[in-house]
């Protein structure tokens, strides 16, 4: 991992990030699966009992930070928030979360969130899987911002905007990804 935090590609359809995050372990798992400190950083909603059952996820960029700021014009679609529909594929506390992710027409992709121990420290290993060229350098920028976010709520500090942690990402991740389409 770079020291920007870059996802790295580690197959065709497949972004991979790394956190180093402060601990315990069990303290960033409940960021991960508690509805109400996942929307402060990703989305809310509750997770589901058992694998193989399906759940919303509530995003409101909007709200993950207490500042305020308009979406960009090419986001403003997400201005009131967005509902996805995902499953639960793997639950395995404070480890691992796998969960499948609506791309739309594009189908489900898959997300994984592995937890170790290292010393004081947790390593957070995000796995975005099955995801088509089109749709790999928004889901790496979008990660790359909610990461951003999260990190600063778990390091008490405030989060920048969803929108200022997104702000040229996105081109980065463009030239980054660039003839990796096979």
């Amino acid at each position: 991992m770079s020291e920007a935090g870059w996802g790295e590609l580690t197959a065709a359809d497949t972004v991979r990030f790394e956190r180093w995050l402060p601990g315990p372990q069990t303290r960033v798992w409940s960021w991960l699966v508690e509805p109400n400190k996942r929307a402060l950083w990703l989305a809310g909603g509750d997770l589901p009992a058992l694998p193989g059952e399906d759940f919303t996820l509530h995003f409101d960029h909007q709200s993950l930070s207490p500042t305020h700021e308009a979406a960009p014009a090419q986001y403003r679609h997400y201005a009131r928030g967005i509902q996805t529909r995902h499953r639960l594929l793997v639950c395995d506390p404070p480890h691992c979360l796998r969960i499948s992710w609506d791309e739309g027409e594009a189908g489900y992709s898959e997300v994984t969130f592995a937890l170790s121990t290292h010393d004081d420290r947790v390593r957070l290993v995000l796995t975005h899987r099955k995801l088509t060229p089109p749709d790999r350098v928004s889901v790496a920028s979008g990660w790359h911002a909610h990461l951003r976010i999260l990190v600063a709520r778990l390091q008490n500090e405030q989060p920048p905007t969803f929108w200022a942690a997104l702000d040229g990402i996105e081109a980065a991740y463009a030239e980054r990804l660039s003839g990796h389409d096979t």
